[in-house]
Order: C-alpha cells, then structure tokens, then sequence
C-alpha cells in the first residue's frame, strides 16, 4: 500500500517517462497528511464496494444540504500570521460547491471561529483543539484552517468511522492549510481551495486513486483506474503508472495527488460511495 508521496528518484523518472503540464497552476507538489487506512477502515471499503457491485445500493442515498463550521487557527491577528479574511473563507465554500454540487452534495456556511493559538495554527495539540472547538453533529462537517501543518501537508481528513458516534466525534473533521484557500499566499502554488475539496472527499470516505497501488481492489471504487503510485503534483498527460491494468492515470481525480487545476472531477462511482457512506455513517448521527 503506498500513502506518502513518492520519493524525488520516483518522481524524476516518472517525469522523464510521461508528458507533463508546467502551466501555471499545475505547477504544483500536492501532499495530503492522512495516516495508512487501518484494518477497520479497510474492511468498511471493502464491504461498501462488494455492496455496490452486487446492486444491493441501486440509487444514491440522499443528502441534506451539509452544515459547515470554520475554525480559523493563526499565531496572531496578521493574515500573514493565518488570520482569514472572512471573504476567502466565502470563497473556499464557493469551490466546495462548485465541485460537489453536480454530485448531489450542497454545503452551507453554519459558522465561523478565530484563535490565535501558536501550536493550534502550526497543527500541534490537535485533539485538544478539536474538542474544545468541534461545533455540530456527526454529519455537520468542521474545517480547521491552520498556518501551518506538519510534513508540509496541504491537509488531512479522518475518514468516517466504522463504528461512527460518540466515540469518533471528537477527531473527526478536516484539517486545511490556510495558504490553500482561494485568494491565498502560496502553498507551492497551490491557492485554489482544491485542497479542501480532497480532504472533503476524505470526509465522505472516498481513498486515495493510489491506494493499494496496481493491485486489487485498488482504492475500492471500480471505475477508478489502477495507479501504482502518487504522481506528487503537476498534471502529467498520459501517465500509466499500471500498464497491465486499463486505462491511464486517473490524474484529474480530486482523490490523487496533482494540480489543482488538473483535478476537476469525481467519479459515478465515487459518487455512489459517497452517499453510500454518508447514509451508513453519518446521517442522523
């Protein structure tokens, strides 16, 4: 299984074997914090997909119109210091909207906090800071924009829990870079609010296109093609990282680690999985 970007020897070849995008925008090395998927949480995809393969779900679970909550985490009142202004905050809810809302997913803005923290902004003392901050239910979705993150993760997402409720409550929600927000400073290029829509598809319980890598079952979505590994960024046109599987890359999927400008669009079945998830685990919780 392959969760951590690909080593700089990895990309180099990659780059040398495949056509790749330098526009502006795509320019970009991606990283998404989340851990490996545990034994649990693979066991939870594994029996979502048998589910949909065998047409058990034969139309999408809906979803209500999904509360969001914004914690604004800066060392001080100086935007430079992780301080949002509260229209690039609108903006981020734009993006999520516009990337969600033809998969039968709205977003509405339930409110907004702002600490000035020093170790809350830079990601340290996480749990401390979700439980003191986290606002809503189960199913209201928080996003923590932070100055900073560790490994120079652009963010992080717990994926819904197998046995979801109080006990997951008060990890659960989205960790973002401020500097990844529509209208940002820079996170190697990367200002687009499309960071957040990865870690979002997290909260869904949508994997990476790379888990597993070229091996069954893949990231447990079936038209999601095979990909052995993350590509770190760019838009590299072509890229077919599993020859003996079909089809290319799926580098314009908003779950692999490219461009933001290159990642534009979920699957049918990603979609299904979504709602799929959404009324297991987290609807009326």
């Amino acid at each position: 299984m392959r969760f951590a970007i690909a080593s700089l020897a990895s990309v180099a070849v990659l780059a040398t074997a495949t056509p790749f995008d330098s526009s502006p925008g795509n320019t970009t090395n991606f990283a998404c914090g989340n851990p490996a998927l545990t034994d649990d949480h693979h066991s939870m995809l594994a029996k979502a997909f048998a589910e949909e393969e065998s047409l058990e779900i034969e139309a999408d679970a809906a979803i209500p119109t999904v509360n969001v909550y914004f914690h604004v985490l800066a060392s001080s009142k100086k935007p430079a210091d992780g301080w949002v202004a509260d229209s690039r905050i609108q903006r981020q809810m734009t993006v999520l909207n516009n990337n969600y809302n033809k998969h039968g997913i709205k977003f509405q803005r339930a409110g907004t906090t702002r600490t000035v923290n020093k170790a809350w902004a830079q990601g340290q003392d996480t749990d401390d800071m979700k439980k003191k901050l986290r606002r809503g239910s189960y199913n209201d979705l928080n996003l923590y924009l932070h100055q900073g993150l560790p490994g120079n993760a652009a963010g992080l997402c717990p994926y819904p829990g197998p046995t979801s409720g109080a006990g997951s409550y008060p990890n659960d929600g989205c960790q973002i870079l401020t500097g990844s927000l529509p209208g940002g400073g820079d996170y190697n290029g990367l200002n687009d609010g499309k960071a957040g829509v990865h870690e979002v598809g997290h909260w869904f319980g949508l994997a990476h296109t790379f888990e597993n890598g070229c091996n069954e079952p893949g990231d447990y979505v079936a038209d999601t093609p095979f990909e052995a590994s993350p590509p770190g960024g760019g838009c590299p046109t072509g890229r077919n990282s599993c020859p003996n599987k079909p089809g290319n890359d799926p580098i314009h999927n908003h779950m692999d680690y490219t461009g933001g400008k290159c990642k534009t669009r979920f699957t049918p079945g990603q979609q299904k999985r979504m709602h799929n998830m959404w009324a297991k685990y987290r609807a009326g919780k």
